[in-house]
């Protein structure tokens, strides 16, 4: 025996199968596959033949494969059905009033969308932090004592010296403290009207009185035609 038999165009060579056509490799069907292990076995060595075992492992190994291709392709149709229902939700959404967990604020014309913010208990000092790109603050403001609650606030777009800082994209930081001057948990974010859609590269995005956020960190959704922010 030569150690080659070609089998429809496939060709064995003891080893490894390849295209006589020379057309490149191909997704290998539940054919092809029966076909080149015919093909195997009847260019196997007759003083060393397949065992059952080795027979078994290899249909063992082609199930699996096929059944790992049937898990992604539903995973694949899961997805475009959930891209489906997230783009139909965002529609749903444009005119509602959201909060949204970021600590990030688009600040155009002096202006922002309002700074929502909740103290888990009790607080003897709660103070807001508003930074610019390079991290710097560029106001401190204390509110003073607060009981355990959520509460909104308005950034004017002025440093804390009162003057007018430049529009572009700052970040919040609310900290709070209790009497003995241990950290209060806080939680924060923004809450504006959506004004808007966007789809980027598969993910839809909200606008906010201009400032884009993931539909994924939205948190809340209230009916009503709020004009916070503008």
């Amino acid at each position: 025996m030569d150690g080659a038999n070609g089998v429809n165009g496939a060709s064995y060579d003891g080893t490894n199968y390849g295209q006589a056509n020379g057309a490149g490799a191909a997704e290998l069907s539940e054919r092809d596959f029966y076909t080149l292990l015919v093909a195997q076995m009847k260019s196997q060595n007759p003083l060393e033949p397949m065992t059952n075992e080795d027979y078994i492992s290899q249909l063992a190994q082609f199930s699996s494969l096929a059944q790992l291709g049937s898990v992604n392709e539903n995973l694949m149709y899961l997805q475009m059905y959930q891209a489906s229902l997230n783009n139909t939700l965002a529609v749903s959404l444009v005119g509602k009033e959201v909060k949204v967990g970021t600590s990030e604020l688009e600040l155009t014309g002096g202006h922002c969308n309002k700074v929502w913010y909740s103290v888990e208990s009790d607080a003897s000092e709660v103070k807001i932090l508003v930074k610019d790109a390079d991290g710097s603050v560029v106001r401190d403001e204390v509110l003073g004592a607060q009981e355990a609650g959520e509460y909104t606030v308005d950034w004017d777009g002025k440093d804390s010296n009162g003057n007018s800082v430049s529009d572009g994209t700052y970040s919040v930081e609310v900290i709070a403290k209790d009497e003995d001057g241990v950290s209060v948990s806080t939680t924060y974010g923004i809450r504006a009207r959506v004004t808007g859609i966007s789809f980027e590269e598969g993910i839809t995005y909200l606008i906010l009185n201009g400032q884009k956020v993931p539909l994924s960190d939205i948190t809340e959704i209230h009916e009503g035609d709020s004009s916070d922010g503008e």
